[in-house]
């Protein structure tokens, strides 16, 4: 019997021999089919070796995408520790408000010329205190001394409010002007001038019908001591308690009626009696037009 050539080694095997006893690979049929099977399977395991890699390398390729280092361009030690740094700051103004008109002196005392004056309302900045003088400035410009204790820690209330009339004086008014308003008398064949805040008990009115402005202060107690009045930063005029007139009309004189037509504000300080006293403020814009109709023929015609 012809044997068979082992195709692994090239030994002759005898055909009863089912593997090649040099080698051990099986010869006749089965190292055909030996043969076949060995490439399918390592063709197989090619193809799970290269989907593998591939499916890897898909995975690292995400992974690489969706992760972006970000650089801090922040240094710590520029934050924390640069010289150029903007350091806070505790440092406080030291506010105090105006309630009543107070002059300014050249230096730290009353022997010093008057230089100027505070009126109710101003804000001042204190920027050193010397025998109970204080060394001011507004908006940062220095302005002299003022004597401190006159100085208030706390804002002069507003009591200017806005002036609001009754339905009886808007319906005979004539014309408005800033806060006034021209009012005729029916039948009188006369005007005047008013600015009005209308049953408001907490504010004083203005009136005035051609001799002299008057102050009706609406404090049914009445009014304790002097009633004091300027124009802007001008001198202040006081009105003797014994000359309130009944229901507190209180008669400004002193030629005041020339100041109010060049002036900005009228000031009148009162002390109600059972409250605290008060400076209000009335404005004069309007003041010289409201006048000038009162003066007109439509006033004096008024019917």
């Amino acid at each position: 019997m012809v044997p068979i050539n082992c195709e692994e080694c090239g030994h002759d095997v005898p055909r009863k021999f089912k593997f090649c006893p040099n080698c051990g690979a099986p010869v006749g049929k089965q190292s055909k089919q030996y043969g076949r099977d060995t490439l399918i399977s390592a063709g197989f395991v090619a193809l799970i070796m290269m989907a593998a890699y591939s499916s890897l390398n898909l995975i690292a390729t995400s992974k690489s995408a969706a992760y972006t280092p970000t650089t801090d361009t922040t240094s710590k030690s520029n934050t924390t520790n640069s010289p150029d740094a903007a350091a806070p700051t505790n440092t406080q103004r030291d506010l105090r408000y105006v309630h009543e008109t107070i002059n300014i002196r050249e230096g730290a005392g009353k022997s010093y010329e008057v230089v100027g004056r505070l009126k109710p309302g101003d804000t001042v900045e204190v920027r050193e205190i010397k025998d109970e003088w204080a060394k001011i400035s507004i908006d940062g410009d220095e302005k002299g001394y003022v004597f401190e204790p006159l100085l208030d820690v706390n804002p002069l209330p507003s009591t200017a409010g806005q002036p609001k009339w009754s339905k009886w004086e808007l319906e005979n008014a004539l014309s408005q002007h800033n806060a006034f308003v021209v009012i005729k008398r029916p039948g009188a064949g006369a005007c005047y001038i008013k600015q009005s805040y209308d049953d408001d008990l907490s504010k004083m009115e203005l009136y005035f019908s051609g001799d002299y402005p008057i102050v009706l202060a609406p404090f049914y107690q009445g009014i304790e001591g002097a009633v004091e009045y300027w124009i802007d930063d001008g001198p202040k005029h006081t009105v003797a308690q014994s000359r309130i007139g009944g229901g507190n009309f209180i008669s400004l004189v002193d030629g005041i009626v020339a100041a109010m037509k060049s002036g900005r504000a009228l000031y009148v300080h009162v002390k109600p009696i059972g409250r605290p006293a008060r400076t209000q403020e009335f404005s004069l814009l309007g003041f010289i037009a409201a006048t000038q109709v009162m003066a007109s023929s439509e006033c004096r015609n008024a019917r």
